[in-house]
């Protein structure tokens, strides 16, 4: 069986990240697995900048406001808050 050369040309698939893995930072392939500094391929490509680490930030209908700029300020770096914050206070375009 042949593999798809689109599917793993690029994305985020364990084998194509152990591929860019062994390209990238190959001594950090070792340290996958139970018990090991990582538990997974894709830890160990957050670590080695392959794949961005992507935060979550969760919310519900009770969310308020200030508990909504509570959770960004633990999150976001000031640029990023105010560049935020003016796009927040500009009026709405219809």
């Amino acid at each position: 069986m042949t593999s798809n050369p689109k599917t793993t040309e690029r994305g985020n698939s364990k084998e194509y990240l152990q591929r860019r893995l062994k390209a990238a930072a190959p001594e950090l392939l070792d340290e996958i697995g139970e018990g090991k500094r990582f538990r997974s391929v894709r830890a160990a490509a957050i670590e080695a900048g392959i794949v961005p680490q992507v935060k979550t930030i969760r919310i519900s209908e009770k969310t308020t406001g200030r508990d909504l700029a509570q959770k960004l300020k633990q999150e976001l770096s000031p640029e990023i808050l105010a560049e935020l914050a003016a796009e927040l206070t500009q009026e709405r375009r219809v």
